[in-house]
């Protein structure tokens, strides 16, 4: 997983530099001709979908990771029970809350990271339709906004 997240930050470096001279393109500060400008924003929207590919790997093995923890924590909560020790007992149910929330929070950032894909590889005008792509996009963006504002 190390070698993947390396990666993506990599991807994500990358994309950075090649995302910022087209939003300064877009905005006037720099001009380049057309056909710079349109190569410039396939290799930013090709590291951004190479990030997100690498991020979703990474999102899936720590979701399985945080699965089979979980399952350990439900097992050792049975065992606790059997001998009735409650202290014990409130640790465990406080260490499966606090793993239960990152473990949604993990599946929310797959869920934005795995919407990216569609949505670079529209902006790249490969394979998929502009309809699904500005639906994937809104999927990442609404999830982006629930992870700001929504969790508390």
């Amino acid at each position: 997983m190390i070698f993947f997240q390396t990666m993506a930050d990599i991807f994500g470096a990358l994309y950075f530099l090649f995302d910022h001279p087209m939003y300064f393109h877009k905005i006037g500060l720099v001009t380049f001709p057309p056909e710079l400008a349109t190569r410039i924003a396939w290799w930013s929207e090709f590291w951004w979908l190479l990030q997100s590919i690498c991020e979703v790997m990474c999102h899936v093995v720590a979701i399985q990771d945080m699965q089979v923890n979980l399952q350990s924590l439900k097992q050792k909560k049975e065992q606790v029970k059997l001998v009735a020790n409650d202290s014990k007992l409130m640790e465990i149910n406080q260490e499966i809350a606090t793993l239960d929330k990152q473990y949604k929070a993990k599946c929310r950032g797959l869920l934005r990271v795995f919407s990216d894909c569609p949505t670079a590889l529209c902006n790249m005008n490969m394979i998929v339709s502009q309809q699904v792509g500005g639906v994937t996009g809104t999927v990442a963006s609404f999830v982006s906004l629930y992870e700001i504002w929504g969790t508390k």
